[in-house]
C-alpha cells in the first residue's frame, strides 16, 4: 500500500469514526434506539450464536480436508498469520488425527460456550478455534460467505457479559451465595451488549446490496442477470438438488425481476433494524424466507442467517421488570461499536475480501444470458458409469466447495492440481467400495447453455469438453 492510500485510508478512518462516535455517544440515540435490556435477552444471543456454530462444527468433517493435496492450500486473509507463525502450522493441517482433535476441542468449547461455563474464557477461545476450522475449509476452496456472520457476532459476544444469565456460571454462583445480576432487571449494559450484535449482522446485508449496486449497476437485479444466477447454482455440483431454479425457466421475465429486486431492496434496507422498533419485527422473518427461498432456487443454504434473525426478538419472561429510564452514558460501548461499524464500512469501501473482512461482493458481477457449468462422473471397474459426489469422498468438500476446483481442469497452467485432486477423490472412493466396485476413471464434463437464445432446451445445453482421469490404484 503506498504512503499516499495508507494516509487517505488513515483519514478516511479517523473522519468515519469521529462522525459515528459523535451520533452514537449523544443521549438520545440511546434512548431511541437502544435501549436497556436483561440479562437473559444477552444469553440468549449467545446460546442461538454457540447452537449455530456448535450444528455447523458437528456437520464438517476437518480431519477429510488432510487428504485434499497441499497445491489446493491458499491461506486466506488472517489464515496467512497461523501459517507465518513457527508454530507448525503447515504440518498441523496435513495430519488427520490433530485436525479430528481440533474439531472436537472446537465442539467441547461451543458446547461449553452455550451452557455458560467459564463464559468469559470459552466464547473467545470457542469463537477462536472455530475461525480456525473456517479458514482451513476456505483455503481449499474460496472465501465463501456461509458461516461468516456468526464468527463476526461470538467475536463480539466475547467483549461482553453475556454470561450473566441462561449459564452453569451464573447457578455456580447463586450456589455460593455470591451476587448475581437480577435476571429481569434491564440494564444499558445488556442493551449496548445486544446493540453490537445487532450491528454485526445488520451492517454485512447492506453492504451486499451496496456492493450489487456498485459492482453490477443499478439494474443488477434485472431478469437475464437473476436467471443466470440461478441456472447455474441449479445446475453446477451442489450439496442439494433441489432444482428450484431450473423449474421456473418457464416463468415470465418479471418473476426473476421481483427476486432480484426484493433481494436487494431487503439487503439495504435492513440497515433500519438498527433504528426502528418496527423494522426489528417484519425485516428479520422476512430476510430468513428470503435465504429460505436462496437454498430452494439455488441450493445455497445459509442456515446460519436464517436463525441468526431471532437475535432481534426478545425471549425473556414477559414479567420482566420495566426498563428503567437511563441516559445509558458509558462511552466505552458506542466507541467500541462506532470502532466495529468504521472497520466493517472500510471494507466495504476498498472491496476488502480477506478472511475474515469482507465487503460481501458475492453474487455482484453482472452475468449474461450464457451460462458454464460442469458435471462430475465416476466409472468403475466393472464399467458401470454414474454421477459422483466428491464430497461423498472427502467430506471437506461438502456444500459444492468443489466445483471451481474442477473448473480447472480446463486451464492448462491448473491441471496438474485438478489431477492431484481427482486422485485423491479417486482414492478415498476406492478405500470405501467394496471388490469390484472400486472407481477406475473419474470425468469432468464442461457444459454451456445459452438460455437466451434456447430457453426450453431440455439438456440445458451442450458438452462442449470433457477431462478424463484414470484413477491410480
Amino acid at each position: 500500500m503506498s504512503a499516499i492510500l495508507l494516509a487517505q485510508s488513515g483519514l478516511l478512518a479517523l473522519t468515519g469514526y469521529g462522525m459515528i462516535s459523535w451520533a452514537l455517544t449523544r443521549p438520545r440515540f440511546f434512548e431511541r434506539f437502544v435501549g436497556n435490556a436483561t440479562p437473559r435477552a444477552l444469553a440468549s444471543i449467545r446460546v442461538l450464536v454457540c447452537a449455530i456454530l456448535l450444528a455447523s462444527a458437528l456437520w464438517e468433517d476437518l480431519a477429510s480436508s488432510a487428504l485434499l493435496p497441499r497445491a489446493m492450500a491458499h491461506p486466506l486473509g488472517m489464515l496467512k498469520l497461523l501459517h507465518l507463525l513457527p508454530i507448525g502450522f503447515e504440518r498441523f493441517v496435513a495430519n488427520a488425527s490433530l485436525l479430528k482433535l481440533f474439531q472436537a476441542a472446537t465442539i467441547l468449547l461451543l458446547i461449553l460456550g452455550l451452557i455458560g461455563w467459564k463464559t468469559r474464557f470459552v466464547i473467545p477461545l470457542g469463537g477462536f478455534f472455530y475461525f480456525v476450522m473456517a479458514g482451513i475449509f476456505r483455503q481449499y476452496a474460496w472465501f465463501y460467505h456461509t458461516g461468516l456472520i456468526p464468527i463476526y457476532v461470538i467475536a463480539v459476544l466475547s467483549l461482553t457479559p453475556c454470561g450473566d444469565d441462561l449459564s452453569l456460571d451464573r447457578f455456580l454462583k447463586i450456589r455460593k451465595g455470591q451476587p448475581v445480576p437480577q435476571a429481569d432487571e434491564a440494564k444499558p449494559v445488556y442493551g449496548w451488549s445486544r446493540y453490537v450484535c445487532w450491528v454485526a449482522l445488520a451492517v454485512p446485508y447492506v453492504a451486499a446490496g451496496m456492493s450489487k449496486i456498485r459492482n453490477g449497476g443499478l439494474f443488477w437485479w434485472n431478469a437475464t442477470n437473476m436467471r443466470s444466477i440461478l441456472y447455474q447454482d441449479s445446475l453446477n455440483p451442489m450439496q442439494f438438488d433441489w432444482d428450484g431454479g431450473l423449474r421456473l425457466r418457464g416463468a415470465p421475465d418479471f418473476l426473476f425481476a421481483f427476486l432480484g429486486i426484493t433481494a436487494v431492496l431487503g439487503e439495504l434496507s435492513f440497515g433500519l433494524v438498527l433504528f426502528s422498533r418496527f423494522a426489528r419485527k417484519i425485516l428479520p422473518p422476512l430476510m430468513a424466507l428470503m435465504h429460505l427461498g436462496i437454498s430452494l432456487l439455488q441450493n445455497v443454504l445459509f442456515f446460519d442467517l436464517i436463525f441468526l434473525q431471532m437475535m432481534f426478538y426478545d425471549f425473556t419472561s414477559p414479567r420482566a421488570a420495566p426498563a428503567p429510564h437511563s441516559s445509558g452514558r458509558n462511552l466505552a460501548a458506542p466507541l467500541a461499536i462506532s470502532g466495529l461499524l468504521t472497520v466493517l464500512l472500510l471494507c466495504w469501501v476498498y472491496r476488502v475480501e480477506q478472511f475474515p473482512f469482507t465487503a460481501m461482493q458475492m453474487y455482484t458481477k453482472p452475468r449474461t444470458s450464457t451460462v458454464t457449468y460442469y458435471k462430475v462422473f465416476l466409472r468403475r471397474e466393472t464399467g458401470r458409469e454414474e454421477p459422483a459426489r466428491l464430497h461423498e469422498a472427502i467430506r471437506a468438500m461438502v456444500d459444492g466447495r468443489y466445483r471451481k476446483i474442477v473448473a480447472r481442469c480446463f486451464e492448462s497452467s491448473q491441471i496438474p492440481v485438478c489431477e492431484e485432486f481427482l486422485q485423491s477423490c479417486g482414492s478415498a472412493y476406492n478405500r470405501k467400495a467394496p471388490e469390484g466396485g472400486k472407481v477406475s476413471h473419474l470425468e469432468v464434463q464442461k457444459w454451456v447453455w445459452d438460455f437466451g437464445s434456447n430457453p426450453k432446451d431440455p439438456n440445458y445445453g451442450n458438452l462442449i469438453n470433457r477431462f478424463v482421469y484414470p484413477v491410480k490404484r
